[in-house]
């Protein structure tokens, strides 16, 4: 029998306005886990992000997905749809967009749901692993740069630019969808962690995984008091979930 076990924190940080939405769900057999940061001002990225969270997780409440590839990537484009035709008073569309990153577990195997440049990454061995893609200009010039398309020197003129995302919810024509259809098989004691970006820009993976010890209350509590220590007026909307995998043996 697998337990899992969670905890997390949502930090305002330096913003006047909290941008990220989030939402943990544990049943018995079966774990949902949603990040989003919002963009676009501080009305309408929380509009967006939160328009996503409440859509996903209602989708996820009302129906025991059977395949839940099939699930995540319906509702990524209902809710892509959705947050494209958020509106101001006036009727005008709000621009508005969000990133998302959803786990969803199911026994030991996990599938997940990533769009934009929040992330979720597994602890397993005490290596820490970025199991999402950035969708960021910085991936375009990546490839381009592998496969032969530009230079060194035309790389680094780009990289000014490299963290403008390319994919998000909200776009007219959906973006970079990434989805998992094949699930990841979790072993005892790996941690799974989603996270906007404010957490992996204020701490780099060395320093993440360093409080990475205990249960996810303790790894929590850990990430908190180590983000206590950053720069509190450098420090962006910061939100992340921990789920702990634990595989408890039946006595018979």
């Amino acid at each position: 029998m697998i337990r899992y076990d969670t905890a997390y924190c949502s930090i305002l940080g330096a913003r006047k306005d909290q941008q990220d939405s989030y939402k943990v769900l544990v049943q018995e057999d079966i774990s949902f886990a949603v990040v989003c940061d919002g963009l676009g001002g501080h009305k309408g990225g929380a509009l967006a992000s939160g328009l996503a969270v409440d859509m996903l997780t209602r989708s996820f409440n009302e129906q025991r997905p059977e395949n839940i590839a099939l699930f995540l990537a319906d509702n990524a484009r209902k809710i892509n749809e959705a947050v494209y035709d958020l509106r101001c008073e006036d009727g005008s569309r709000m621009g508005a967009g969000s990133t998302i990153v959803c786990a969803i577990i199911e026994h030991n195997r996990l599938y997940r749901l990533s769009i934009g440049d929040s992330r979720i990454y597994l602890f397993r061995d005490s290596q820490l692993m970025q199991i999402t893609v950035d969708h960021n200009y910085f991936m375009l010039l990546d490839h381009s740069l592998k496969s032969g398309r530009i230079t060194q020197e035309e790389y680094e003129q780009e990289c000014y630019k490299g963290n403008s995302l390319i994919s998000v919810l909200g776009m007219e024509q959906p973006g970079m969808v990434d989805i998992n259809t094949k699930p990841l098989e979790l072993q005892d004691g790996d941690i799974v962690i989603l996270m906007s970006d404010g957490l992996y820009k204020a701490l780099d993976d060395e320093e993440i995984a360093d409080c990475l010890q205990g249960d996810a209350k303790n790894c929590c509590e850990r990430i908190t008091e180590r983000l206590q220590q950053v720069s509190q007026d450098s420090l962006d909307n910061t939100t992340f979930i921990i789920e702990r995998i634990t595989e408890e043996k039946s006595d018979g």
